[in-house]
């Protein structure tokens, strides 16, 4: 089953992602055969981050929530303003190619 994770950043959390970055992409990278996709939101700048999404395939609820809590931006409270979690039908993918219409 797919889920699609929706964070917004709180205003003045970006250093602190930059000291945690590193902590936080080897978390993405050790999990990868369950990350679909995934990227940084940026503000209408192009270059502000102000939150970021992804898809991960887990089979419940739980198992997204526990490969958040042991996420490193997950685990602070300065960072994500909010954070939605979304069981996701996949439609569309890989250039078009639908499924399940």
């Amino acid at each position: 089953m797919a889920y699609f994770v929706y964070c917004i950043y709180k205003k003045g959390s970006e250093e602190l992602r930059q000291t945690l970055a590193e902590e936080h992409m080897m978390h993405f990278e050790k999990h990868l055969p369950l990350v679909s996709f995934g990227g940084s939101l940026k503000g209408d700048d192009s270059e502000s981050g102000i939150g970021s999404m992804f898809v991960l395939n887990y089979e419940s609820r739980d198992e997204v929530r526990d490969f958040l809590k042991a996420d490193t931006y997950h685990q602070q409270d300065d960072i994500f303003e909010s954070v939605a979690v979304h069981r996701l039908k996949v439609m569309v993918k890989d250039g078009g190619n639908r499924e399940g219409w």
